[in-house]
C-alpha cells in the first residue's frame, strides 16, 4: 500500500508551538514525528509576530529537536490565529459562476472588520442549487499582513509553506477524522492556554467560530491565588483533583464554580445564537472537548450535568495511531497540528 509523503503541521499559539508528522498509508494514519516548545513572553501577541527572530529560532529548534522519526520534510501547513481569522456561513443572492466570486466578496464586507483589499478569502458553497434564489456560502478571512508575516516566518525557519489554514478547520480535521462522529451536529471547545475557542461543527464543516473569555492561565491562576500555591501545583491539581468532589475534597470545583458557569453558559449561548440564525442549523447533540485544558479531570461529567447534553473528550487515539511515548495529558494538544499535517497528505 502506498505511503503519502509527510507534511509538517505546525500549530502556533502565542504561548507555544507545536509540530506533528502524519504518516497515511490507505486509511491508516500514524502520528511519526511530534514535538512542543514553549515561547518567550512578547514573540507573538494575540496572533501577531512580535520578535521574528526568536519565533524564526524556536521553530528551527522545533522541527530539529522532533521526537519519534526523525523530520525528513520540509513541506509543511501552518495554522492561522484565530483570534485574527474569520469563519462564517453567509447567504448571498444566486448568480452565474463567472459572477459569483463579486457577488460573495460584495456582501462580505458586511460580516468582517477589514475592507476587502485587506484581507485574503476563501469560500466554499454549503447550501443551494440553481433553482434557488438564495445560497448559502461558508467564507474564511484573514488579514493579508497576518498571512504575509505567517508566510514570511516559515520561509525564514527554512521550510517550505504549502498552506496556512484556520485553527477551526485544521482541529475538526484532527478530531473527526476516520470518525463516525463526523455527521454529528457538535459544538467543538478547545482550551487553550492564552484563550479558548468554540467552534459549531454541522454537515462536516465549521459553521461558526467564537472566542470565550476563558483560558487555561487565567484557571490555573485563579487555583493558584485561591489556595495560595504556586502555579505548577495548580496544573497539578487540574489533573489529579479536577471537578470532582470526592477529590482534594471538592476544592476546585468551588475554587472554580464561577469558571464553569460562564463556559456552560457560553455553551448554551451558541446553541441558541445557531439555532435561530442559521437557516440549515441541526440541533447540537454533543459537545466534544479538546486542548490542554481538557485534562481538567471531569470537567466532561460536570458540563454534561449543566447541559443536559451528551459532553465528551476528543478521542484521538481512536483512528491515529499515537507513540506510547507522547504522554497522556498532552495528547490533546497536539489536535490542531495533526488536523494540519492531515490537510498536507490528504
Amino acid at each position: 500500500m502506498p505511503i503519502k509523503p509527510a507534511v509538517i503541521g505546525l500549530d502556533i499559539s502565542d504561548t507555544a508551538i507545536r509540530l506533528a508528522v502524519i504518516e497515511r498509508a490507505g486509511k491508516k494514519a500514524i502520528l511519526k514525528s511530534y514535538n512542543d516548545k514553549k515561547l518567550s513572553a512578547g514573540e507573538i501577541v494575540n496572533g501577531e509576530i512580535k520578535d521574528a527572530k526568536k519565533a524564526v529560532a524556536a521553530i528551527k529548534d522545533l522541527v530539529s529537536g522532533a521526537k519519534g522519526s526523525k523530520i525528513k520534510t520540509d513541506r509543511i501547513v501552518s495554522v492561522l490565529p484565530e483570534p485574527k481569522t474569520y469563519v462564517k456561513v453567509i447567504t448571498v443572492p444566486q448568480t452565474d459562476k463567472d459572477n459569483m466570486d463579486e457577488t460573495i466578496r460584495s456582501e462580505m464586507v458586511n460580516h468582517i472588520p477589514y475592507s476587502i483589499e485587506e484581507v485574503y478569502y476563501d469560500w466554499q458553497l454549503v447550501h443551494g442549487g440553481k433553482q434557488e434564489k438564495k445560497i448559502e456560502v461558508l467564507i474564511g478571512v484573514a488579514p493579508k499582513k497576518i498571512v504575509d508575516d505567517y508566510t514570511k516566518l516559515i520561509e525564514d525557519a527554512n521550510l517550505i509553506p504549502l498552506a496556512l489554514e484556520v485553527e477551526a478547520a485544521a482541529l475538526t480535521r484532527g478530531i473527526f477524522f476516520q470518525s463516525q462522529a463526523e455527521q454529528t451536529p457538535s459544538i467543538v471547545i478547545d482550551f487553550g492556554a492564552s484563550r479558548t475557542g468554540l467552534f459549531v461543527y454541522d454537515e462536516s464543516l465549521v459553521q461558526l467560530t467564537i472566542s470565550l473569555p476563558i483560558s487555561g492561565d487565567a484557571i490555573t491562576k485563579t487555583i493558584a491565588d485561591t489556595l495560595k500555591i504556586d502555579s505548577t501545583k495548580a496544573e497539578e491539581a487540574k489533573i489529579v483533583c479536577g471537578l470532582d468532589e470526592k477529590k482534594c475534597k471538592g476544592a476546585l470545583r468551588k475554587v472554580l464554580h464561577d469558571n464553569i458557569e460562564l463556559l456552560a453558559a457560553k455553551i448554551k449561548d451558541a446553541q441558541d445564537f445557531y439555532a435561530n440564525n442559521y437557516d440549515h442549523a441541526h440541533a447540537i447533540s454533543q459537545v466534544i472537548l479538546t486542548g490542554g485544558g481538557s485534562n481538567f479531570l471531569n470537567i466532561d461529567n460536570v458540563l454534561k450535568e449543566k447541559l443536559n447534553i451528551n459532553v465528551k473528550i476528543a478521542a484521538l487515539k481512536d483512528n491515529i495511531v499515537v507513540p506510547k511515548a507522547l504522554p497522556e495529558h498532552k495528547i490533546q494538544s497536539f489536535n490542531t497540528a495533526i488536523g494540519l499535517s492531515l490537510r498536507g497528505n490528504a
